[in-house]
């Protein structure tokens, strides 16, 4: 399917002011494999009649943006940034919360998670790393429906699981043939729900913030206020964790850039 760079323009900009999600020359490539997708579903309708469906229809537009988000994620994706997650942020964050007296609980948002991968890696860690008084939440928000199924069911292929270290695959999944179940211990403290980026934050009063692969899709613009919704979720000495080849270099956002031993990071005040 070819898109003619009037219509393109017209999806684009529906796609961006409903999700601060940019399509240009060099991902047009993606739109077009999305939308044809969606023309499919539709019985091969014309893309100026899908463009008025999604433009009437807040379910059919909803669906787009689902649609084209990206899925691609994986157990324990680049392993420096939960290095500095062992060895810089929880030690941090518990040695701020025994000193100012708060309760020993760590509040932990993934932004943008997909298929969960990332939450159940999350819960992994903090479960595994955090001193035995300390408890935790992890929530994964994202804008697809679907993903968030995949999500909540909790069931991977053999090979995924497979990749998590440390014999955690044998204690936190059950086997099923072919695939793997998160099993009840690990869905302790964690949850999934819907959450459009473009909107104001999910919540507030989180210590740690994973919003990993995502940002490189806004322009500058987007990505200042969706930061910016970030920093008031936090609470102080909060953390936020991007993709290791994503940066806030030249936004200005209130964020202090922190470099450890094992990755690059950000932090509140």
């Amino acid at each position: 399917m070819s898109v003619t760079p009037e219509i393109y323009l017209r999806f684009s900009r529906l796609i961006y002011e409903h999700s601060g999600l940019t399509f240009n020359d060099i991902n047009m490539s993606i739109l077009q494999s999305r939308l044809g997708e969606q023309l499919r579903k539709h019985n091969n309708i014309t893309l100026e009649d899908y463009f008025k469906l999604v433009s009437s229809r807040q379910s059919e537009l909803k669906q787009l943006l689902a649609a084209v988000t990206t899925n691609l994620t994986k157990f324990f994706r680049n392993q420096a940034q939960y290095d500095a997650l062992q060895h810089f942020i929880i030690p941090k964050l518990v040695e701020h919360k025994r000193q100012t007296r708060a309760r020993p609980f760590i509040r932990c948002w993934s932004a943008g998670c997909s298929t969960g991968e990332e939450v159940y890696t999350n819960a992994i860690c903090l479960r595994e790393w955090l001193p035995p008084d300390f408890s935790f939440e992890v929530i994964g928000t994202d804008l697809n429906p679907e993903n968030l199924d995949v999500a909540r069911k909790g069931v991977y292929s053999r090979e995924r699981v497979e990749e998590i270290p440390n014999g955690w695959a044998n204690k936190y999944f059950i086997p099923k043939a072919e695939e793997y179940e998160v099993n009840l211990l690990l869905r302790e403290g964690v949850r999934f729900d819907y959450h459009n980026l473009n909107d104001p934050a999910y919540s507030i009063n989180f210590d740690i913030i994973f919003c990993r692969n995502v940002l490189i899709y806004f322009d500058e613009s987007a990505r200042l206020k969706v930061t910016k919704n970030f920093y008031g979720a936090l609470n102080d000495l909060g953390y936020l964790v991007i993709g290791h080849s994503e940066s806030l270099f030249g936004l200005d956002t209130p964020f202090k850039f922190i470099r450890t031993q094992w990755s690059s990071l950000y932090g509140k005040n």
